[in-house]
């Protein structure tokens, strides 16, 4: 299960049906603030993907540390469009990029949670 974390409706939209329409199961949150709630409250998906920026208290990379902190076995795949922004060590998608892109990337994640 993928956990989609964003803000804007039609992108979050498309970005859960595009995930779905590859066989993702998808669960999806607004902000990281409604995330974080989800996962307090024991949502256990194997990705978190969640962009960056987002209205509210908890934004993107807040909620990367909250999850490798209190929740380690959870991956965390941000995106971003802005190109000077830290992620730390996260890994992380820079906009635009293609839905190839994306599956690379949770593909390449998946990989190394069965590892």
């Amino acid at each position: 299960m993928i956990l989609l974390v964003e803000d804007h409706p039609q992108l979050r939209l498309i970005l859960s049906e595009s995930l779905r329409d590859r066989g993702f199961e998808v669960v999806t949150a607004d902000s990281g603030d409604d995330a974080l709630i989800r996962l307090e409250a024991g949502l256990t998906p194997r990705i978190v993907f969640s962009d960056i920026r987002m209205p509210g208290a908890v934004n993107g990379l807040q909620l990367a540390h909250w999850i490798r902190t209190n929740r380690p076995g959870i991956n965390v795949l941000l995106q971003t469009g802005f190109t000077h922004e830290s992620t730390d060590s996260f890994a992380v998608l820079r906009k635009p990029y293609t839905d190839d892109d994306l599956f690379a990337a949770l593909t390449h994640l998946l990989a190394d949670d069965d590892r």
